[in-house]
């Protein structure tokens, strides 16, 4: 007689929405404060959706709870997947098409217009590098 098979519990990854904020060629990047997990790294404005949210109203409440301004959110630009040791997360990047207000640091210690070319000097988190790498190869085929 076979052996039950063991039940695992699969859990579905962690949807989170990133901000792929342009201007003058240039991306608007973030710095974790130091308390946080990832502290000290630079990370696309986002976060993590909410049961039964969009990731574009995902993007626009996260831009407005940690940068305090008000965003139009455009296209997605991307959905990439990275496992952290605490699990999987889907991440969508997505355009800001315009937002108004002044940008007001909440949950970040620093922001930087970053050139697109240089976006890889920064530490960057894991689950950001593809997505970064991405928007480098769209920026130079569409030079």
């Amino acid at each position: 007689m076979r052996e039950p098979l063991a039940q695992t519990t699969v859990r579905p990854a962690r949807q989170v929405s990133a901000a792929i904020l342009l201007r003058d060629n240039q991306l608007l990047l973030a710095r974790r404060l130091p308390r946080q997990g990832l502290g000290g790294y630079w990370e696309l404005p986002g976060g993590k959706c909410e049961t039964g949210e969009t990731p574009a109203a995902c993007l626009r409440r996260e831009l407005a709870e940690e940068l305090c301004i008000s965003a139009r959110i455009g296209a997605c630009f991307s959905r990439t997947f990275h496992r952290y040791p605490r699990g999987l997360i889907c991440t969508h990047s997505l355009f800001v098409a315009s937002y108004h207000g002044q940008l007001l640091l909440r949950e970040h210690d620093q922001l930087a217009w970053v050139a697109i070319p240089r976006l890889l000097d920064y530490r960057l988190t894991a689950a950001n590098v593809p997505i970064v790498q991405r928007l480098q190869a769209w920026w130079r085929q569409s030079g």
